[in-house]
């Protein structure tokens, strides 16, 4: 994969998952991880908890939030998600826009990175 010149690494980090409650949804198959770093409090873990089912609710796959333990961002959160869509995507963020707690939770979190990444399968 590396050979064929279509993927770069341009960072590597070692994550402390935290245990966050959600149901996987594996009955669709995964096209997009979105991953979102962010400076936040260690309170961080209930909001997501709390988030959680939003992101089930509107076409989220699985959750993973934990915490980065080297590189520059130690200490920052990451929340990695994925969905099958990029409608369930927007599904998501536009729930959450919607969502009081989410809101609120803005007002601790310093988002520094969003990316979204699609999922090619090289079979």
């Amino acid at each position: 994969m590396m050979a064929s010149g279509k993927v770069q690494v341009v960072m590597r980090n070692i994550l402390k998952l935290h245990s966050v409650p959600f149901d996987q949804n594996p009955r669709d198959s995964m096209k997009y991880v979105v991953l979102t770093r962010a400076a936040a409090p260690a309170s961080s873990v209930e909001t997501i908890a709390q988030l959680a089912p939003i992101f089930a609710e509107n076409g989220a796959m699985t959750l993973r939030f934990g915490t980065l333990a080297t590189g520059s961002n130690a200490g920052n959160r990451l929340l990695g998600v994925t969905y099958p869509s990029m409608d369930a995507i927007e599904k998501t963020y536009d729930a959450l826009g919607a969502n009081a707690d989410y809101q609120a939770a803005l007002g601790t979190f310093d988002i520094n990175y969003r990316g979204i990444i699609r999922v090619v399968s090289f079979a």
